[in-house]
């Protein structure tokens, strides 16, 4: 029999049981941060992105696939020098009239006279408080006003938001 010391023994079994609690505290933690991590973070669903749908003729408003813009419809102002068409007046009672609008001014503006006017209209389409991204407001506001008239508005809207 093999006979140890009584301190010996209190030494051994003292670190027999700091061992087996610092094993065991160890594992308790890791799998209360594994829960309290996955519980209180939230977690990441994948999805995929809506397909979207070229949109068809609408009915509603006798718009078709080329006239579907959301502001400004894709022209381009044609003359090398400026031109007299920012004096045309804008018919904006519906889409497809204020597209010709800006077509037959389009044809009578060099393309910077036209991208002031784009800009323009942009610009009070996002920051005329009584517009704010709507599109039919956007229409009652322009329409029946000159490509002059507007470029001026927006001005106006400009120097009002910028305190002068």
């Amino acid at each position: 029999m093999l006979r140890v010391k009584p301190n010996q023994s209190n030494i051994y079994t003292f670190f027999l049981i700091s061992l087996t609690s610092i094993l065991l505290a160890g594992c308790g933690k890791d799998e209360v941060a594994e829960t309290s991590s996955s519980e209180d973070t939230p977690q990441m669903i994948e999805r995929q992105a809506p397909q979207r749908q070229a949109s068809a003729t609408s009915a509603s408003d006798n718009t078709s696939v080329e006239d579907d813009f959301r502001v400004m419809p894709k022209i381009d102002g044609s003359l090398e020098t400026d031109g007299m068409g920012l004096e045309t007046i804008i018919d904006a009672s519906n889409k497809t009239a204020y597209a010709d609008s800006l077509q037959w001014i389009a044809e009578d503006v060099s393309k910077q006279q036209f991208d002031r006017l784009e800009s323009s209209i942009r610009y009070i389409h996002m920051y005329d408080s009584s517009i704010l991204g709507d599109e039919g407001r956007l229409f009652s506001v322009i329409d029946g006003k000159t490509g002059n008239e507007i470029i001026e508005y927006a001005k106006n809207i400009r120097e009002k938001r910028r305190g002068n």
